[in-house]
């Protein structure tokens, strides 16, 4: 093995894929034996000291557990494995001898916990790595390993539009939609290699991928595109870090400077733009947080002044809130603003005397300033309302002033609509050809009593429909108590 710190292997799905040991020749065509169309038939033997790590689809493991999440076509319990076959998968797990082993199509990692204590338990595989990644069948990649693994990463909701523009010129794939996401998104461990061979210890990344077959292809090229982007990213991250603050909400009984979220954000900016220092902000599990060993190498500690009887927040909450001051010391918003109409202003001062002077007015009339003694208080709790809330003109106009003039203004139409009509009626006894009015002097000169008497009946009649449209418009109109004016 080389001396490096770190390596970056990727394990692809396959049938049965043996890695091959250096100074060891791949089997030829002869030596794989019928029905195998790549590999070999039986492992090679294991170098000494070595750490030999495999990849083996076991195509659809699943235990005896129902799933409730999967039902109907997909259901889980007409899939579980036999046990026959899993000895027959653990028979082939065993002549491999991996130290890491890479899994594709397992159920879960319950499920797979399952299989290791049942059919591996003397293998030495005591970590094991699994997550669900939403795929529809359920299934999903796994690591069993027998030395630490120290991370897990899988990007079920990692987008893969970007990756159609880099599909340039010839040769890919454009038949059906383009992939928006991981199918079944890779797994990524780091694990924990111990010293051997006179090497130091070193942190091994293995990358599980399985690509779906078929008619995929389209999928296939932009996962494949997009994972070569994940992992370029990652070998570009710088490992060690100009300052790192610790997030807790205990006493640690330690010597460190003890930082409010803003002030650590202002520190963190500070230190990034005088000498472009990399900073990070160190964040514990959501179980327990931060070790004592995690906070003391930090060189300080981020505490935000919360209620002391719950002064921890779940992992979400700290983040958010610890992004959230970073984001706000970039930016320059003001502390208050408040946007209106560009016709519109906030009302003066004056304007403000007469609105409350009439708003008091209107309220002790229909009886809601309540008891006399308490009157002074309710009107100096109305004006500071809406100063408050800084009402403008428009909103002075449209939600005080106008509600309070109908009322009076639909008394004066219920008043005013049968005296228009007699005003009418009286204007066409003198000149007009045709109408009411032309009827009842006509009738008159006639002599003709039922003309005369219908004209007043149907004008009555017209007056009263009149009246109660107007009472029946106030009850649609006016809707709070008091607020009828009455004639």
């Amino acid at each position: 093995m080389s001396n490096r710190t770190t390596f970056l292997l990727i394990a692809l799905a396959c049938t049965l894929a043996l890695p091959t040991a250096r100074g060891q020749d791949v089997a030829t065509p002869e030596d794989r034996g019928p029905g195998i169309r790549f590999g070999r038939p039986a492992p090679l033997a294991k170098t000494d000291g070595a750490i030999r790590i495999a990849s083996y689809n076991v195509l659809n493991l699943f235990d005896q557990d129902d799933d409730p999440t999967l039902e109907g076509q997909y259901d889980d319990l007409p899939m579980a494995t036999s046990r026959d076959r899993c000895e027959s998968v653990a028979k082939i797990i065993r002549s491999i001898d991996a130290d890491v082993l890479c899994l594709q199509e397992v159920e879960s990692e319950s499920a797979l916990r399952w299989f290791r204590d049942e059919f591996l338990a003397d293998m030495g595989y005591e970590h094991v790595a699994s997550k669900d990644v939403g795929y529809y069948r359920g299934v999903e990649q796994s690591v069993l390993s027998r030395h630490p693994i120290t991370a897990v990463t899988t990007w079920p909701d990692e987008g893969l539009a970007d990756m159609e523009a880099r599909k340039r010129g010839d040769g890919w794939a454009r038949d059906g939609e383009a992939p928006t996401k991981f199918q079944r998104s890779p797994l990524m461990v780091d694990v924990e290699i111990p010293a051997g061979r006179g090497e130091p210890p070193y942190e091994l990344t293995v990358v599980v991928v399985h690509h779906k077959s078929g008619r995929f292809r389209r999928q296939r090229e932009s996962e494949a595109l997009q994972l070569v982007q994940l992992l370029a990213d990652r070998l570009e991250e710088e490992p060690d870090l100009n300052l790192v603050i610790a997030t807790t909400a205990r006493s640690r009984d330690m010597t460190k400077r003890v930082l409010t979220p803003r002030r650590a954000a202002e520190e963190i900016r500070t230190a990034h733009q005088s000498s472009g220092a990399r900073t990070g902000v160190l964040f514990g599990k959501e179980a327990k947080g931060l070790s004592n060993e995690d906070v003391a190498l930090a060189d300080a500690i981020l505490n935000a002044p919360l209620n002391p009887g719950f002064s921890s927040l779940n992992l979400a909450q700290a983040v958010f809130l610890v992004s959230y001051e970073w984001r706000l010391g970039g930016i320059d918003v003001p502390d208050e603003d408040m946007t209106m109409p560009k016709t519109t202003r906030p009302a003066n001062h004056e304007e403000l005397v007469f609105l409350f002077e009439h708003l008091e007015r209107e309220l002790d009339a229909c009886g809601f300033l309540k008891p006399p003694e308490r009157v002074p208080v309710m009107v100096r709790n109305l004006r500071n309302l809406f100063q408050l809330y800084g009402a403008t003109r428009w909103q002075t106009l449209r939600f005080l002033r106008l509600p309070a003039a109908l009322p009076y203004f639909l008394g004066g139409l219920r008043i005013a609509g049968g005296l228009s009509l007699i005003g009418a009626i009286v204007a066409e006894f003198t000149g007009a050809n045709l109408g009411i009015g032309t009827i009842i002097v006509n009738a008159g000169y006639r002599q003709d009593a039922v003309m005369l008497f219908s004209a007043i009946i149907v004008t009555s009649l017209v007056t009263i429909a009149m009246y109660y449209a107007v009472i029946l418009l106030e009850k649609f109109a006016l809707r709070w108590p008091g607020a009828n004016v009455e004639s």
